[in-house]
């Protein structure tokens, strides 16, 4: 997930550094959209399986190990 912004929103690396400096407001930018892509692929996910147990429907062996 980490190279997903770098992907999204490509930045030239004349775009990124200004007169030798590093342009912030880019480097933030592309640390924003890879933080947004991430909640939405863990929002996604939770949505799917749900919020308990991250599983579709029984878990093999479970019953052995929990006590419940």
């Amino acid at each position: 997930m980490a190279n997903t912004a770098d992907i999204l929103l490509p930045l030239a690396p004349d775009l990124i550094v200004v007169d030798g400096v590093i342009d912030e407001a880019a480097v933030g930018t592309v640390v924003m959209v890879q933080l947004a892509v991430q909640l939405l692929v863990v929002v996604a996910i939770v949505t799917y399986y749900g919020r308990d147990s991250l599983a579709r429907g029984a878990i093999p062996g479970v019953d052995a190990i929990g006590g419940e």
